[in-house]
């Protein structure tokens, strides 16, 4: 029998390049030759091959997380570093990092394929918010002041009402909606929507604490599109944040949904970039079954910012977005043949589930050719709790 190990370490390292990521690490626990060529690969930046996304949901022990992978079908049960992945709320991943919040309300990147963890600023460093012996006390008035609303929890006499106390649970549901990461080199910067009033908040690799911008509507989304920085409001807004010197951004306004769209008949809206760089924003349609709100369909809108035009799609072609806690995003079906192309790969969002932990899950695939929506077989059935997200894993 041939002994494969003495294969040279440059013929190894070219393997490495056309291997999945599970293949990876099969080819990395052959031998301590192949151990070794994998993390020299590593070392030369070299990576697996891109995969399409995995649908995380929970799994069967409070320390680990199942994966499902789009590209074989296969349920993958990795263990995760502490706090205990069952006590965590995903609320965000970007560039194969999770960005989670835990029990005791702080709150990490989570890179799960190389269990690397990366502790962000304490809540107490937004200057509207103090840590107490049980929780916190939240000054939303004040905060909601200096975004701009002045009619917010005064009463006729004029008397303000007093900060919240809130304890860690409280907290926890009051305060996260979505968080995106954006990564530039060994530099990275997340942004998070929280209360009060659906804000934007950000913080740097390295920063003590957390930077407040002002928004004078509830945020929805954020994406990062050719080195700037989008969100899109519940009313339909859509604004471009260039960075205001080193320690802060400015908002800019850039357009508005067209009257004929009504922005309440839509119960999410999110951003997308397109393979070929084109701007879209992903209205989602919200309807009743038995009782519970679930998803019905997804409308696509293009959006030319140089001409100042919408353009709805009916055919977005060979291509499937992905929505949801993740940065949306777009991939080639051509590219990565197991996705269904003209589709919207969707899951939840925390605002839908904060509460119905028993509910069934809203998660599945919308054809926008039939416009219908196909489940999506997940390695079984789960419920919603904690929120299914999508990931697409990276050894970055």
């Amino acid at each position: 029998m041939a002994d494969w190990s003495g294969l040279p370490s440059d013929l190894l390292i070219t393997i490495v390049e056309r291997l999945s990521i599970p293949e990876y690490f099969v080819f990395s626990g052959v031998c301590v030759s192949w151990r070794l060529a994998s993390r020299k690969a590593i070392h030369l930046n070299v990576r697996p091959k891109p995969q399409s996304p995995w649908l995380m949901v929970p799994g069967g022990t409070e320390d680990t997380a199942s994966f499902f992978s789009l590209s074989d079908g296969k349920l993958r049960s990795i263990p995760l570093p502490e706090p205990k992945i069952r006590s965590r709320v995903c609320m965000g991943s970007s560039d194969g990092w999770l960005v989670t919040h835990d029990e005791a309300c702080e709150v990490h990147l989570l890179n799960p394929i190389t269990r690397e963890q990366i502790a962000l600023p304490p809540l107490s460093t937004f200057y509207f918010v103090e840590k107490t012996a049980s929780g916190f006390l939240v000054d939303d008035v004040t905060f909601l002041r200096d975004q701009g609303t002045t009619h917010y929890g005064v009463d006729s006499e004029g008397k303000r009402r007093p900060p919240m106390a809130l304890s860690l649970e409280e907290m926890r549901r009051y305060m996260f909606q979505k968080a995106v990461l954006i990564v530039n080199g060994s530099e990275f910067t997340v942004f998070l929507i929280h209360e009060p009033g659906s804000s934007l908040s950000f913080a740097r690799a390295g920063d003590k604490g957390w930077t407040c911008l002002i928004s004078v509507e509830a945020i929805m989304d954020i994406i990062h599109h050719e080195g700037r920085v989008y969100t899109v409001t519940t009313s339909g807004i859509v604004e471009a944040w260039d960075p205001d010197g080193f320690s802060s951004f400015k908002r800019r306004a850039i357009m508005t949904l067209p009257p004929h769209y009504d922005a309440e008949d839509f119960y999410f809206k999110s951003l997308v970039a397109s393979p070929a760089g084109e701007l879209m924003l992903v209205l989602r349609e919200m309807g009743e079954l038995e009782g519970t709100a679930l998803t019905t369909g997804f409308r696509v809108v293009l959006l030319d910012e140089r001409k100042l035009e919408w353009t709805e799609l009916t055919d977005i072609g060979e291509v499937a977005i992905f929505t949801g806690l993740n940065r949306s995003m777009c991939l080639s079906s051509s590219e990565f043949p197991e996705l269904r192309g003209n589709c919207v790969y969707f899951t939840e969002g925390l605002l839908d589930i904060m509460d119905e932990h028993d509910e069934k899950r809203d998660v599945g695939i919308f054809d926008l050719k039939e416009r219908s929506v196909v489940p999506l077989e997940s390695g079984g059935p789960h419920l919603r709790w904690p929120p299914p997200i999508w990931l697409t894993p990276s050894l970055s």
